[in-house]
């Protein structure tokens, strides 16, 4: 998670804008790469749908998206199963945006 933390508060810094706002919006990405992953689509295709796709995040977020995918991809597939993993670990993700110092 390290990795795409550390690309989500500079991302906060560099526009000048709260960092609550960008994990709520980073944690936004996670969701969609949770749930996309559950349906069985994989990395490569996630992170095209989200940078070029239907899908597709603001231009300001694309940099993050291959190290926001590569973590969803990190989760034990045993807890992607679980009923409710998309919330966990949007939430999961959130909570550690948040407390994240660089």
């Amino acid at each position: 998670m390290a990795g795409a933390l550390s690309l989500a508060v500079p991302l906060a810094a560099a526009a000048e804008v709260d960092k609550t706002v960008v994990c709520k919006e980073t944690a936004k990405i996670v969701q969609m790469a949770a749930i996309d992953r559950k349906a069985g689509k994989d990395a490569a295709r996630i992170k095209r749908e989200l940078t070029g796709g239907e899908s597709k995040v603001e231009a300001r977020l694309t940099p993050m998206v291959p190290a926001l995918v590569d973590w969803v991809f990190t989760i034990d597939a045993q807890e992607m199963a679980k009923p409710d993993a998309e919330q966990t670990i949007t939430e999961l993700y959130r909570k550690g945006c948040l407390g994240f110092q660089p």
